[in-house]
């Protein structure tokens, strides 16, 4: 809805009630442009424009910039100046705003000048408006106005700068290998680093630690806490708290992942985690893998720690179909039983009869009870059963985590590491895959997941059922922190080994080979730290 005439008083007026509006309506009463397409006059540069006398600095009211490149300049004058002149000022300076690109790339196309009473708009390269409007004619029905919509919509706009990006990209593109010699010199490879390999296959279990017993070392001496509030944070440490996804960002963090008090509330009341689902949410790099760790091994108070069993179950490694992921899974959670519990023979027929209790108590009050329980008929029936039941990876599964979390008070905690370091479909399945294990075993399931898996399909199932009570942040501990934890981990592990006169070799590229003492490579860790 346009003003009346009769208030457009000053050139204010004309910009603010009449242009404004025009650029920022949806169309078909206006051009449809979002408001961070244009730029105000605090924002424009100044050009010099004209010639002798008629020389001066001049900047337009408005101008359109689509991707950076700006395509639109809109000039406003009060009732009563000459429209012509404004045509002329917008002109020369777009012409002025093209000529900062280089040759035939000129982004600015057109150009809008208004004085309230009329409105006219032309290509820049012509003197000769193709559009001429008056007050009245300002409205949708109008096939003038219909022909600026035209030119000038946001769509048409965006097809113009499209063009010019097109023009600006380069016709073949070329692999930085390739500007590196012939194919002899691209297709050399870089000699291993003997020197570094020997450190990685001695002390690689403490900066990369994948077997439980290395990371259970880890979580005991070189733990290093991410606090939600430090005086002091590095610059690099700052960017990277900061570089949160939105979702994510607005999830409580924990205070102190050290003393993680939130979650040790979280697991005191074992009934209502039972088919319940926790998550996890961090950063690449966050340790929220560590983290789950430190919790389960050492974080939790004794009591909560007592009655919970954590199993581990590492989904880089899942297959991709969901009827063998299921399966796989379910083989995990059976070995990290076993893993956890070395002292129970799970193979003893004393063993399989209490693991599998429920399913022969069932089993003896049907048919079978007609025969005698010491009979070898009995015996033999009774034996078939238990087969049956072990060839199911899935009754195994639960059967063995039923026994092993009978007694009084404790939770199964399944702990899904890695679901989300694949692809989309493929995240989907892992998904899908902790929604099964969320409705099949009397569990809590952990998630640790990225906060950009988690800005994306926080609205998904499993993720979706979170209860709110049981969704966490973690923040990055200082990685100088890390480091120097970790340097001093090795350094008293190097130590605590026997005296040895072990003389280690590193080959240069010139072949030459270097023989140094073992002991030697305390200095390099130092240095590193």
């Amino acid at each position: 809805m346009i003003p009346a005439l009769s208030e457009l008083n000053t050139e204010s007026d004309v910009e603010q009630k009449l242009i404004w509006p025009l650029l920022v309506q949806p169309f078909p009463d206006g051009l449809g442009l979002l408001s961070g397409d244009v730029s105000t006059k605090l924002n424009l540069r100044r050009f010099e424009i004209g010639k002798g006398a008629s020389r001066k600095l001049y900047f337009p009211d408005y101008i359109v910039a689509l991707a950076g490149l700006p395509v639109l300049v809109i000039e406003a004058k009060a009732v009563g100046v000459s429209i012509e002149e404004a045509l002329q000022e917008a002109r020369l300076y777009a012409q002025e705003v093209n000529a900062l690109y280089p040759h035939a790339i000129n982004p600015c196309g057109r150009v809008i000048a208004c004085n309230g009473s009329s409105l006219w708009s032309s290509p820049v390269d012509t003197a000769t408006p193709d559009v001429m409007l008056k007050h009245a004619e300002l409205v949708s029905t109008n096939k003038g106005f219909a022909e600026l919509l035209a030119l000038c919509r946001r769509e048409a706009l965006q097809t113009q700068v499209d063009h010019v990006r097109r023009r600006f990209r380069p016709s073949s593109l070329v692999r930085p290998l390739e500007l590196v010699g012939g194919l002899s010199i691209q297709n050399q490879q870089v000699p291993q680093n003997s020197f570094g390999a020997t450190i990685a296959g001695d002390y690689g279990h403490i900066f990369n630690p994948k077997t439980p017993e290395d990371r259970a070392l880890i979580v005991h001496h070189a733990y290093v806490p991410s606090l939600r509030r430090q005086r002091l944070v590095e610059p690099i440490d700052r960017l990277i708290r900061n570089a949160v996804a939105p979702a994510a960002a607005r999830l409580p963090a924990l205070a102190d992942s050290s003393h993680p008090q939130e979650i040790a509330e979280a697991l005191r009341d074992r009934k209502r985690l039972e088919n319940q689902i926790m998550l996890l949410v961090g950063s690449v790099g966050v340790g929220k893998s560590t983290f789950v760790d430190y919790v389960s091994l050492v974080a939790l108070p004794a009591d909560v720690r007592e009655n919970t069993v954590w199993l581990r179950v590492n989904l880089n490694e899942a297959p991709l179909s969901p009827d063998l992921a299921y399966r796989w899974v379910a083989e995990g959670i059976t070995e990290e039983v076993r893993r956890q519990f070395p002292d129970i023979d799970f193979d003893d027929i004393e063993v399989l009869q209490k693991v599998f209790g429920p399913e022969l108590n069932v089993f003896r009050k049907g048919p079978v009870k007609l025969l005698d329980s010491s009979s070898q008929e009995y015996k033999v029936r009774l034996a078939d059963y238990i087969l049956e039941l072990q060839r199911d990876p899935v009754k195994v599964a639960k059967s063995t985590a039923r026994y092993v979390c009978s007694g009084p008070g404790r939770l199964l905690v399944v702990v899904l590491d890695n679901c989300d370091k694949r692809t989309r479909d493929e995240q989907l399945l892992m998904f899908q895959v902790a929604t099964w294990l969320q409705k099949e075993f009397r569990c809590l399931v952990v998630l640790p997941l990225r906060d950009i898996t988690y800005d994306l399909y926080s609205r998904v199932p499993p993720l979706d059922t979170a209860l709110k009570h049981l969704v966490f942040r973690i923040e990055p501990p200082a990685f100088a922190d890390v480091l120097q934890l970790r340097v001093r981990l090795a350094l008293e592990e190097m130590a605590q080994r026997e005296p040895s006169r072990r003389q280690l070799t590193f080959q240069l590229p010139s072949g030459a080979k270097i023989v140094y003492p073992a002991e030697d490579q305390a200095l390099y860790l130092n240095q590193s730290s």
